[in-house]
């Protein structure tokens, strides 16, 4: 389970995630930072918000192999660089007699702070006009490592309908709600036929 929330009630959430599913689930605080909008005079900007990952204590399913960004030169760590036979470029360590090798073309997984996905910016292209969007890219970043092709995603605060965008893009099945009318007609408008609507 994923909860997206922002500096508001994250304190309040976490707590009460905690008390209702248990501490011993909960797997990571992931922050998405990002650059949006002017800058504060009075405190420091308010750029990012909080993603709180909660999983089945020792069931949990979850691969972020498939959400592996390149390694770069940054993450070299000032280790040992170097060539092999078949001409890749990577960094190695030694420890204990034995050498560790980190290729540069190797992905790894994400850690736990996103710079690397945008908020949306006014004039992009995937906006809706829902006021609380949040990027395809940011949605799919959490349902692929955490789905397999075919699984049910559920999304209780529908808003604009992006987490059933990026289901529907990963094959995998969709469900959501939310109170508010303007919300169903933004899902509506984005996914068209595919949306079946209960009232």
């Amino acid at each position: 389970m994923y909860l997206h929330i922002d500096h508001r009630t994250s304190a309040y959430a976490r707590l009460l995630l905690d008390e209702v599913f248990g501490g011993d689930c909960f797997l990571n605080e992931i922050i998405w930072a990002y650059q949006s909008g002017g800058r504060s005079t009075r405190h420091y900007s308010r750029k990012h918000d909080t993603i709180f990952f909660y999983g089945r204590s020792g069931h949990t399913f979850f691969r972020p192999h498939l959400v592996g960004l390149p390694r770069g030169e940054a993450r070299s760590n000032h280790m040992r660089r170097g060539v092999d036979d078949a001409g890749r470029a990577y960094s190695s360590i030694r420890t204990a007699g034995q050498e560790y090798r980190y290729y540069d073309d190797e992905l790894v997984p994400p850690g736990d702070v996103w710079t690397d996905i945008s908020h949306l910016q006014q004039r992009d292209p995937e906006r809706t006009g829902y006021p609380t969007q949040k990027p395809l890219r940011l949605l799919e970043r959490v349902l692929l490592p955490s789905s397999e092709e075919g699984d049910w995603v559920i999304d209780p605060f529908c808003g604009s309908g992006t987490t059933l965008h990026a289901a529907h893009r990963l094959g995998r099945q969709g469900f959501s709600a939310d109170i508010s009318p303007a919300s169903l007609d933004a899902v509506r408008a984005r996914l068209g036929e595919e949306v079946t609507a209960v009232p």
